[in-house]
């Protein structure tokens, strides 16, 4: 029995829903909704910091303005640096200028300031 594309999709959603799972459908582009959105408030919070402001207040006030368990300099450093600047890569073939990684974002990655993973990022970690 060979299915089409829908009635695959619909096999694997309702199998997503048995496991518990919140279902979110998404058009099929580069990083899809979530990631497509918070690569570019990622990318503006890198672009906050090479105007002079601190991480730490940049997250402080992403936290306490809306409501985010933690900033977003904190999550570059937990994603990795170079996995944000690489996403970003991504999408700027697919939509554009738009999401041209801050050069802040490379110069990082060429220090080897990857985030938590090495200890060092936006913030050091022991």
């Amino acid at each position: 029995m060979k299915l089409n594309a829908f009635e695959t999709i619909a096999i694997g959603m309702e199998y997503l829903r048995r496991l518990g799972k919140e279902v979110v459908e998404a058009i099929d582009y580069a990083d899809f909704i979530v990631s497509r959105i918070l690569g570019a408030m990622l990318n503006e919070a890198v672009r906050c910091v090479v105007d002079g402001n601190k991480p730490e207040e940049i997250d402080r006030a992403m936290k306490i303005c809306t409501n985010f368990p933690m900033g977003p300099l904190e999550l570059i450093d937990l994603a990795g640096v170079d996995i944000v600047l690489h996403g970003l890569e991504t999408m700027e073939k697919d939509f554009g200028d738009r999401y041209h990684p801050a050069p802040l974002l490379l110069q990082m990655v060429r220090a080897g300031h990857l985030g938590r993973k090495i200890g060092k990022g936006f913030y050091d970690y022991p």
